[in-house]
């Protein structure tokens, strides 16, 4: 009995040993590049006239473009997704694209804050900004992240037209870019 037992003792020891000398340590580094995707949406099940050119993701520095109204409606939507290094972030910038507004009027873009549907490090917005045609920081500070996509996700912007003539501005409309870049 006691040199079954020894035998199986000396066999288990032979196959651990065995086993160890086979197994192998190895490092595995994952790299994932930096990207970004940036869409303006509405809560309207159909598109409003105050939406033109791409609503669909576009690629970091590319544009998503919206033409307001004084009409426009206040149901629109910055939805994003960002993949950083560690201590970079993306911004998202504003401005007028196309078109002028009448004189003594001012277009204030409101945002706020993102509504924590996705997940990660979403941006910082900038409350008010007054509209013109260089680009302005309206969400800094983007880390990696997800918005999630369509209305009622991300940031909720409003336009406010400020004029002193309403009727100089009733049929007036300008074309608003948003860009997301690499930034602070």
């Amino acid at each position: 009995m006691k040199q079954i037992i020894l035998s199986i003792l000396i066999l288990f020891m032979f196959s651990s040993m065995h086993a160890q000398s086979l197994a192998q340590e190895n490092q595995l580094a994952l790299s994932i590049p930096s990207f970004a995707l940036l869409s303006v949406e509405t809560s309207t099940q159909t598109p409003p006239t105050l939406l033109s050119g791409p609503v669909n993701p576009v690629p970091a520095g590319a544009k998503a473009t919206v033409i307001i109204t004084p009409g426009s409606s206040d149901n629109t939507w910055i939805n994003y997704s960002s993949i950083v290094p560690t201590g970079s972030f993306n911004t998202i910038t504003v401005n007028i694209s196309a078109g002028q507004i009448p004189p003594d009027t001012e277009i204030v873009l409101e945002t706020l804050p993102d509504v924590g549907v996705g997940a990660g490090e979403t941006g910082l917005p900038i409350p008010e900004v007054i509209l013109n045609e260089s680009p302005q920081y309206v969400i800094s500070s983007i880390g990696s992240c997800y918005t999630g996509a369509g209305a009622n996700k991300g940031h909720k912007i409003k336009f406010k037209w400020i004029t002193g003539d309403p009727v100089a501005i009733a049929n007036c409309s300008v074309e608003v870019t948003f860009t997301i870049t690499a930034g602070q």
